[in-house]
């Protein structure tokens, strides 16, 4: 506990999650209530007594102290003062303090014990009591501008480990200032359903009142989450606002729907929907949402009759596509829908795409808020529009924005022009027919790239579904896959007969006034797919769709269209080409690889089998009872010489094997900046349960002289090692891999340190032999590789374990190489 008052705000904070999480709290909100007792300054700590009405947050007693290491000089100060038991407890208000029994009683997985965090560990108590004691360290200017930062750090990370559960409540940061930013609300009144956290509360200034409704228990965390805010006079309230809303009229409306969710009282409609049926009536200026591609494209049922009413009423100020992967726990397209009463574009809508508007961070990506602004307020026409709302009638009242900018993009060069799908396109008469088992040839994409048209004989046979209908095809038509994006084949037949599955859609086409191949290459461009892709990734999702009609193709002469198809081919078999010596290339270093892993493989053997017959060779020779002299061969090898004829031949085997795997190819050496490699490294690296992070403390670049791909095979074997013998808790979430980078004294050297805080070495390995070839935990080939290439490099490699450091990074192997001349010259 004496070591909170010695580490700077920065490490007091990440000591606390690392605290927190990594024992598994059985109560994840348990940090929140602390927080906000702290800055409350309502957080005490007090010994052997407590009064009636305090809040027990946590209590450590000598009975634990004498059981846990280390704490002789704790247990030895506390009976010199007379202390049996320390507390934690909040003084605080009976509001407060219901409150956190709700959460506690909600949340919390412990039993009814007064000691209410005895877990499964001992130490629990204890790292809880430190936490506190960190808290209470704390300065007080910290958690008036800190917290709230921290407090969103701590959402984030129980979303993150919560999976799609946690992210149905959490709304990331940067989205969340984007919302509020376009809500545009400086004072009046803002109602939030759909609440979840209550995170737009946090962002509207103390002129607004602020109501949220949650209809699940997080309405309690919501509360928690407001206060700690400094959001004392907001309102959240626990109700389903899919049947009931609040009563009032409010200024503004602002939510972020459950994507997709169904009523489960209506088939068709979504939450979505009802939102805005309810909320164009019951705001008095302006509504806000974040909404799914389903509600955005959905061609019949609620969402559709929604989208067309408030066309109608020319409420619609701006739709904004937001980028993928921002949520947790899903990676669905989804779209910012603006309603204002009083829009500046009378009878007009602005689309702007801001898909592209992220900074990639892990596995989800971070909104950048200021580029989708910026987006809005330029006239940017790749990425953002104005159109008319008569147009909207003509588009299935489609809303989006990537299906308008994309046809706003279309310009017909001379002797081009443009045309709708609808005007060279019939869809044909759908005859279905009852299939037998392989005996037609069905339509089954994906049909190569280079294969535009394909007669019917040329149909293979597939192996289909039979209880699945299929129809007949009666004349030359194009088949387009309606799944996912444009996928077509022209079909021709030829006197076989041919059949497409119900997924797919069969088309006649005009052939007076397009050729069918350069049809399907257009509807293989980027342009088409965006007018025909709807928010859910599909082209036609119920019948032939008016958006998939209605998009607008570049038709040249037929002419040039013959010109183009062959362009295109001439294209796609030089890129097949070069994707074949690519594959060849990968196919090669994959036999390199494999053959090393091999060769691996029987060094590992021999490594076990060498020792065992030095083991039978010592016992020959040194006990006089066994019979050295006994005939053991047809040869007549008598037992001694049969032994040492084995020892000579496994170390002739083993030399062998040690020639192949020490000859290694290394790659070319070249000037290599050390700060850009590993970045590059920590980019492409899928960690599972753990975190690579870099700390480079050189103020300029360091080069050395060496190939990437060695050096990266360096960090990929010793991090897979501390993955697989260091990282072994799985109840533990704050594993993490240091990679630490600085220049020796004599400015000669680069020093590269890769440091884990899982578990040390066993302590029946000799860490000693750590580098020999069969000595590691496993095989004991992949530090022997990493000692290898780096004196290949001319550099060193040590090992040090560091003991029970503060940070917890107990391992510790250190990698010296030569700076090249170049950074003497710079």
């Amino acid at each position: 506990m004496e070591v909170a008052n010695n580490m700077n705000i920065e490490n007091k904070l990440k000591r606390i999650l690392n605290l927190f999480f990594g024992m598994n709290p059985r109560n994840k909100f348990w940090l929140l209530e602390v927080l906000l007792l702290a800055k409350r300054g309502e957080l005490v700590i007090c010994n052997n007594e407590i009064e009636a009405d305090d809040f027990i947050l946590c209590v450590v007693d000598t009975s634990i102290l004498a059981v846990t290491g280390g704490t002789e000089k704790t247990l030895q100060d506390w009976k010199e003062k007379g202390v049996k038991a320390q507390y934690a407890v909040g003084r605080t208000t009976a509001e407060i303090k219901k409150l956190f029994s709700e959460i506690d009683n909600a949340f919390s997985e412990r039993g009814q014990s007064q000691n209410k965090f005895f877990a499964i560990k001992q130490m629990e108590p204890l790292d809880l009591m430190e936490i506190i004691h960190i808290l209470c360290t704390l300065p007080d200017d910290w958690f008036q501008s800190g917290v709230g930062i921290f407090t969103e750090e701590v959402l984030s990370f129980i979303a993150r480990n919560e999976g799609k559960a946690g992210g149905m409540f959490f709304q990331p940061i940067q989205v969340t200032r984007l919302m509020t930013r376009l809500l545009g609300a400086t004072e009046g009144s803002v109602y939030n359903p759909y609440a979840g956290l209550a995170s737009y509360g946090m962002f509207l200034n103390d002129k607004i009142d602020y109501h949220a409704q949650e209809m699940s228990q997080m309405y309690l965390i919501a509360r928690l989450n407001l206060l700690l805010h400094g959001k004392d006079d907001s309102h959240c309230v626990q109700g389903d606002s899919v049947s009931e809303w609040l009563g009032q009229s409010f200024d503004y409306i602002v939510a972020t729907p459950p994507f997709h969710a169904r009523i489960s009282d209506a088939k068709h409609d979504t939450m979505e929907a009802d939102f805005f049926t309810k909320a164009y009536n019951q705001a008095k200026k302006k509504v806000a949402a974040i909404v799914s591609g389903w509600f955005c494209a959905a061609t019949g049922g609620l969402s559709f009759s929604i989208r067309k009413t408030l066309i109608e009423k020319d409420l619609v100020e701006s739709v904004i596509r937001l980028p993928n992967n921002l949520f947790f726990g899903t990676n669905i397209a989804t779209y910012v829908v603006i309603l204002n009463r009083e829009k500046e574009h009378k009878g007009k809508v602005r689309f702007v795409d801001a898909s592209e508007c992220f900074i990639r961070q892990g596995i989800n990506n971070l909104l950048d808020e200021k580029m989708v602004i910026s987006l809005l307020q330029s006239e940017d026409s790749n990425h953002s529009t104005i159109v008319d709302k008569s147009i909207f009638f003509s588009n299935g009242c489609s809303f989006i924005p990537e299906r308008y900018i994309a046809r706003m993009l279309l310009e017909a060069k001379d002797g081009e022009r443009t045309i709708a799908l609808e005007h060279i396109l019939q869809p044909c008469s759908r005859k279905e027919i009852e299939l037998k088992e392989g005996q037609h040839p069905i339509v089954i994409f994906p049909f190569p790239e280079l294969q535009l048209s394909i007669k019917s004989s040329d149909i293979p046979p597939k192996d289909v579904n039979t209880h699945v209908p299929a129809y007949q095809i009666d004349e030359d038509c194009i088949i387009v896959d309606t799944r996912r994006q444009p996928r077509s084949v022209y079909v021709k037949l030829d006197g076989s007969p041919a059949y497409y599955m119900p997924y797919y859609r069969a088309f006649k086409v005009d052939t007076s006034i397009v050729l069918p191949e350069y049809l399907v290459i257009q509807l293989r461009q980027p342009y088409m797919a965006k007018q025909i892709v709807d928010g859910t990734g599909t082209i036609v999702s119920r019948g032939v769709s008016v958006l998939f009609m209605t998009a607008k193709m570049l038709l040249p002469s037929l002419d040039e269209q013959k010109a183009a198809v062959i362009r295109y081919k001439e294209q796609l078999l030089q890129e097949m080409g070069v994707h074949l010596n690519e594959l060849n290339e990968k196919r090669l270093k994959d036999f390199e690889i494999t053959q090393r892993e091999r060769k691996h493989a029987v060094g590992h053997v021999l490594g076990d089998i060498y020792p065992a017959i030095l083991d039978v060779s010592d016992f020959i020779q040194l006990n006089d009872s066994v019979s050295k002299d006994s005939i053991v061969t047809r040869q007549g090898d008598s037992l001694e010489e049969y032994v040492l004829k084995i020892v000579a031949n496994v170390e002739k085997v083993t030399k062998m094997v040690q020639h192949f795997t020490d000859v290694e190819k290394f790659h070319s050496p070249t000037p290599l900046n050390v700060e850009k490699s590993i970045n590059a490294y920590i980019q492409k690296k899928i960690a599972k349960n753990y975190e690579v992070v870099l700390e480079y403390l050189d103020e300029g670049e360091l080069i050395i002289n060496i190939s990437e791909e060695d050096l990266h095979q360096v960090f990929d074997n010793l991090i897979n090692n501390a993955e697989k013998y260091g990282f072994i808790d799985k109840k533990r979430y704050d594993y993490k891999v240091k990679i630490t980078v600085s220049s020796s004294e004599d400015g000669l050297k680069a020093i590269i340190h890769i440091r884990n805080n899982g578990i040390p070495a066993s302590k029946h390995f000799d860490v000693n032999k750590i580098f020999a070839w069969g000595e590691g935990h496993g095989d004991g080939i992949g530090c022997n590789q990493v000692k290898n290439i780096i004196e290949h490099f001319g550099g060193t490699v040590n090992y040090t374990e560091m003991g029970n450091e503060a940070d917890g990074f107990v391992c510790d192997f250190e990698i010296v190489l030569p700076l090249t001349n170049d950074i003497n010259n710079d």
